[in-house]
């Protein structure tokens, strides 16, 4: 999925996917991403904007409300990386979108 265009390209002719949505694992399943990519939602910038919505928890921690059929977020692609913080422990991460 495109997400970047350089100087010489528009956004209909964009062809590089260089943006990425990291969530700890705990997040990873409240997580909805949503590249705004095509020509009339690009923007002036060389990026796509990125939609990022997290659903609230209730006081259990659980999900307050499942996402509705007709939910357009692209984040299928689940992936665990391991990220590592120069100034603390490393953590687990979850890639929720890929663009």
């Amino acid at each position: 999925m495109p997400t970047f265009h350089h100087s010489r390209q528009k956004p209909e002719t964009a062809t590089r996917q260089l943006d990425f949505v990291f969530a700890s694992k705990a997040l990873s399943d409240r997580v909805k991403v949503r590249a705004l990519n095509t020509p009339a939602e690009w923007g002036p910038s060389d990026h796509c904007r990125l939609v990022i919505d997290v659903e609230p928890e209730d006081a259990f921690g659980n999900p307050a409300q499942e996402p509705g059929p007709d939910s357009n977020a692209k984040s299928t692609d689940r992936t665990v990386s391991r990220c590592e913080s120069a100034t603390g422990p490393t953590a687990e991460m979850t890639r929720v979108g890929r663009f």
